[in-house]
């Protein structure tokens, strides 16, 4: 697995918390936000399957974030991650996209793991 998003300035580190699973309801995706600003580090975690994945918020078409409005990130049945930009369709499993002008590309994974106190943390 490529681990491009640790070189984005303010990646967080390994075991930092993300939030509790359980503000993260099924069949939703939520935007993290580490730092401010430009640099910000931006990341998607979509809980879909009774499984989670995260994803660095960057469309690889034209490097801008998915969504343009806030929390807004699934298409209309909830079985892809959309770039509201130009429309490409990511699988949420796997983060390949299946539609759109960046057809083949893939959004960059972050490793997420569940705590025992039922947190969500990276890698």
């Amino acid at each position: 697995m490529d681990a491009y998003w640790r070189l984005r300035p303010k990646a967080p580190d390994a075991g930092t918390l993300i939030g509790a699973l359980e503000e993260l309801p099924e069949g939703h995706a939520r935007e993290y936000v580490f730092g401010r600003g430009v640099s910000a580090f931006r990341m998607i975690v979509v809980r879909h399957s009774r499984a989670i994945y995260a994803y660095l918020n960057l469309c690889p078409h034209m490097s801008l974030p998915l969504n343009q409005e806030p929390g807004v990130f699934l298409s209309h049945d909830g079985q892809t991650l959309l770039c509201s930009r130009h429309f490409a369709q990511f699988e949420i499993d796997g983060g390949l996209c299946i539609a759109g002008a960046c057809v083949g590309s893939r959004l960059d994974r972050i490793p997420v793991h569940i705590d025992a106190d039922r947190n969500m943390r990276i890698g």
